[in-house]
């Protein structure tokens, strides 16, 4: 972002779950309906469209939205979607399992959410930030323990292949897996339920070995912006 935009304050809809309008700046020119029942997110178009390809296609291809100035997102989160537009802002985003002690698994779980978000609407820059702040965690914890199995099953059933987040977990769990001196039945159920991780793994133990992800430089696991955005906005 060439720039960081001020907004009145932080965020109240993180404060104030009931409030069912939300405005960023003195003089927003689009509106986004999120979730549902629909909360109203008023920001400026020219915030949006900066960080995400897929918003800026939306707003300025030839699309409704193009012409109404609003776009409708009932499949979104509302406290998730917020922390995105704070970001958008302000370059950062507060996660509750953080600012309140929260267990590991809360703490990747809420950046897991966000990283699915940005990764919907191809945020390359917040994806990286997110991905520095795995790292955060996996540089401090055991690297037995491995990544919790309730997050592994979420990022499979909301990303694909190219997801630098999932990739990042592939390799953490081989890394787990090899530090076990015994493969364990969770390990061996878990990858009979997600196929996909079991392909992943072996492809990652072929490209990069088996050794703790954390001690790698954390760009491997960055994504570019994709070329063609997808299509999710009809």
């Amino acid at each position: 972002m060439s720039s960081v935009r001020q907004v009145p304050s932080i965020l109240t809809f993180i404060l104030d779950a009931d409030a069912n309008e939300h405005r960023f700046c003195t003089n927003p020119d689009v509106v986004l309906y999120v979730g549902e029942p629909a909360t109203a997110f008023h920001v400026e178009m020219d915030a949006i469209c900066e960080v995400s390809p897929v918003l800026k296609a939306a707003f300025t291809g030839n699309f409704r939205e193009s012409q109404e100035k609003k776009m409708n997102l009932p499949e979104e989160d509302i406290v998730n979607f917020g922390r995105f537009i704070q970001w958008t802002y302000t370059g950062s985003y507060p996660l509750a399992a953080f600012e309140a002690d929260g267990t590991a698994e809360d703490r990747i779980m809420e950046l897991a959410e966000l990283y699915v978000l940005a990764d919907r609407y191809d945020v390359a820059t917040l994806k990286h930030h997110i991905i520095d702040r795995m790292y955060e965690i996996g540089q401090c914890s055991d690297p037995a323990a491995g990544p919790p199995h309730s997050i592994i099953r979420y990022v499979y059933d909301n990303s694909t292949r190219l997801s630098g987040f999932r990739k990042l977990l592939a390799a953490w769990y081989l890394n787990t897996r090899r530090l076990e001196f015994k493969f364990s039945d969770r390990g061996r159920l878990l990858e009979a339920e997600i196929p996909e991780l079991q392909t992943e793994v072996a492809l990652e133990a072929g490209l990069r070995g088996t050794d703790n992800p954390f001690l790698r430089d954390r760009r491997v696991f960055y994504e570019p912006n994709r070329i063609s955005p997808p299509s999710i906005y009809h």
